[in-house]
């Protein structure tokens, strides 16, 4: 069987990718929840991948199934709502007293 010149050159449609607003998520979520666990105030990346994660769901779910990546937003959401709760909850320890935080920067 032979493939005549115009099948060659006719370019082949391409399957959707994963949105980058999936990809977004997961590397905010990621970087929260590492940020969290070492300064509070990178909890705020939590925010950015709940945000971004819940829009890329949105575009997914638009595309009646034609759009891949639910799982990517997903994972980048669950991790941004965990590094919310985490970076809250040691700015709550520290504010109330329970959590000292001893640091002597030495000249």
């Amino acid at each position: 069987m032979t493939v005549s010149n115009w099948d060659a050159a006719t370019p082949q449609p391409q399957p959707p990718g994963i949105p980058q607003l999936a990809v977004v998520s997961l590397v905010t979520g990621i970087l929260g929840l590492v940020g969290s666990l070492c300064f509070a105030g990178l909890f705020v990346l939590g925010i950015v991948a709940v945000i971004t994660g819940q829009m890329a769901l949105n575009e997914i779910d638009g595309s009646s199934g034609t759009v891949p990546g639910r799982r990517v937003a997903s994972i980048g959401r669950l991790l941004g709502a965990i590094s919310i709760v985490l970076g809250v909850l040691f700015v709550v320890l520290v504010a109330t007293g329970v959590l000292h935080l001893h640091g002597s920067i030495k000249a």
